[in-house]
């Protein structure tokens, strides 16, 4: 098993002929650290579903009701709500896996049922010292990513 198995939402993907499918772990994370966190998977795991021991969770909600282009407003306030709490020196975390069994958050928050919750942000301060933190990846083109008509 390699990291690109385990752990998925750690990848940096690109383009192939199938969009899900991401790129070699070596080129994810420098190789140091890809055998760290095979070493820690239900570690990783785990801080998942622990918030990543974040003290606030943000669930962002949508009402069922709404056609599927509002995920597109949902977007930009998921974004506005991590801008804020960045301007406030605070460290955010958006993740569908936060948001990975609804039943219980409609149940243990009194969320109604007529709300789809889409997305989680877990917001608190960073731990700079994580391995997770200290990669960056690289950036590519804008002409690589996308084709623009009419400029």
């Amino acid at each position: 098993m390699n990291v690109a198995q385990i752990l998925p939402f750690a990848l940096i993907t690109k383009r192939y002929r199938r969009p899900s499918q991401a790129c070699p772990a070596s080129t994810a994370y420098p190789m140091d650290i890809s055998f760290r966190l095979i070493g820690d998977v239900k570690a990783v795991a785990e801080r998942n579903f622990r918030f990543f021991d974040a003290p606030v969770v943000v669930y962002v909600c949508m009402d069922r009701s709404l056609s599927p282009y509002s995920m597109l407003d949902l977007g930009a306030v998921s974004q506005s709500i991590m801008l804020a709490a960045q301007e406030y020196g605070l460290a955010s975390a958006p993740a569908v896996m936060l948001a990975a069994y609804p039943e219980l958050i409609h149940k243990a928050l009194g969320i109604p049922d007529d709300k789809a919750i889409v997305l989680g942000i877990a917001l608190g301060y960073a731990e700079t010292g994580s391995i997770h933190n200290q990669y960056r990846s690289g950036r590519r083109p804008v002409e690589e990513m996308a084709e623009l008509f009419g400029f």
